[in-house]
């Protein structure tokens, strides 16, 4: 996974949903509202994990016991859990930017998502955004952090996308709705802002 430069200091505080604040240690275990489920981060590698980085395993739990177990890095930062009971999207720090998210299925403990850093992802990234805004596609891409923001009554999934380019003074944002169908994860609409960033002196 490529490993990326910090977002500017305003997307990172305004992250929506954060279990963690600059002066506490990372959550461990995060728990479904009725303590049923939870998700867990250890501190030892799965036996096929990737020896550059992924010396983690991202942990669900089902009563106590592990019912799916996935190669990660980083740590915690928040969990969100579907008012269904079906799912949980979980914000797992993995760089200092990059896809954040994870959605798992609390029925098998399969991945409906996992995050994504590849050049593809990012490139489609890109795409998308010069479809509203046609500057950046000749805009050089800086970096970008996805993140769960929330499960609406309906089991739809809310994430945010922040992006910036270089050279480039403003913060983009996509706000993506998202259902889950046949075990994906389904764009359903998306919202986009531009914010002006101004020049630090």
């Amino acid at each position: 996974m490529r490993l990326l430069l910090l977002l500017p200091a305003l997307a990172v505080a305004a992250l929506p949903g954060r279990a963690v604040d600059a002066d506490e240690l990372p959550p461990s275990e995060l728990f479904s509202p009725d303590k049923t489920h939870s998700v867990q981060l250890l501190e030892t590698p799965m036996p096929d994990a990737d020896p550059e980085g992924d010396d983690y395993t991202l942990v669900l739990t089902a009563a106590g016991k592990p019912i799916g177990k996935f190669a990660t890095q980083g740590y915690l930062i928040d969990a969100f859990w579907s008012p269904n009971h079906k799912y949980v999207a979980v914000d797992n720090r993995r760089a200092n930017a990059g896809d954040y998210l994870w959605v798992l299925d609390l029925t098998n403990g399969h991945a409906v998502k996992i995050p994504d850093d590849s050049e593809k992802a990012d490139d489609a990234l890109v795409h998308r955004l010069a479809k509203k805004y046609p500057e950046c596609a000749s805009a050089s891409y800086d970096k970008s952090l996805t993140v769960a923001s929330a499960w609406n009554t309906a089991g739809e999934l809310t994430a945010t996308t922040r992006v910036s380019f270089d050279h480039v003074l403003a913060l983009y944002t996509l706000v993506d709705t998202y259902k889950v169908k046949d075990d994906k994860l389904v764009l359903k609409s998306t919202a986009f802002e531009k914010k002006a960033l101004q020049i630090p002196w």
